[in-house]
Formats: C-alpha cells, structure tokens, sequence
C-alpha cells in the first residue's frame, strides 16, 4: 500500500445496519474504500478468495458486540490462509485482558466503538503498521 493507492476493507459483522452505516462512514474518508461486506466467516472468506473485479481486501474490519469467540475463530482464518491481510477490530470490551488475547491472534488494532469521532485520523489504516510480527493496541480518548 503506497501513499496515494486507496486502502481497500471488508467489513465483516452481524448487524448490516451498523456495517452499512460505517462503510458510509468510511466512504468519506480519504483514501479508503469499501468493496465487501460480510456478515460472517464465510462470506468473508468468498470475499478473500473471489474478489470482486480483482480487488482483494488490504485490511478486514471485524465489528465485534459482545461475543468474542466469532472474531477469534476470523482472526485465526484469516491469519492462517492470508497472513498479509491487516486486521482491525472494532469493539465494545474494555477488558485489557481481552483485547490483548485479540491482538496475540493476529488482530493488528483494536478500536473502541465508543472513541471520539475526532479520534479517527488516530486509528485511520495508513497510521498503521500491517506486520504480524508487531502488533499494539490503540487506547480509547481519555
């Protein structure tokens, strides 16, 4: 991913209404593109193996509630067969303990869904270092 190339992410969830909501979100910023969204470990997986008009996924954002045990079982697929994928996790869990577990399986950021809007440059996809051997965690707005 160079400077001027857009970022292009599958959003993965299972709620589309708040999937449909961020890609609009996300649509607006700079450099950014939406070209999947998937409600779950197997559309995400068609959207990795069979991109649509020969776009492939930079960078899956996996939109997590309350359960975590889905976005571990993501987070180990998508480690395992496209290890140069980055993964970005938005979440509600505050728990250092479980956030810390997310990023030992390969997510590259966690994003509390209550952070700032005025935060976002913070956790814009460029700020990140997509490298499985260094992972780190974004803290939350004070």
């Amino acid at each position: 991913m160079k400077g001027s190339e857009s970022i292009n992410l599958a959003l993965v969830g299972d709620h589309a209404l708040n999937l449909y909501a961020l890609a609009s979100l996300l649509h607006s910023s700079t450099g950014l593109q939406v070209i999947s969204i998937c409600k779950d470990l197997r559309t995400l997986q068609q959207a990795l193996e069979s991109p649509a008009a020969g776009s492939s996924p930079d960078v899956v954002v996996l939109d997590v509630n309350f359960e975590l045990r889905p976005a571990m079982q993501i987070i180990r697929a998508v480690r395992t067969a496209h290890p140069g994928v980055g993964l970005v996790v938005l979440g509600l869990t505050r728990d250092k303990e479980a956030i810390l577990r997310l990023m030992q399986l390969g997510a590259h950021r966690y994003i509390p869904k209550n952070s700032d809007q005025n935060a976002a440059g913070e956790y814009h996809p460029r700020n990140a270092q997509f490298d499985a051997d260094r992972h780190s965690m974004i803290p939350g707005p004070r």
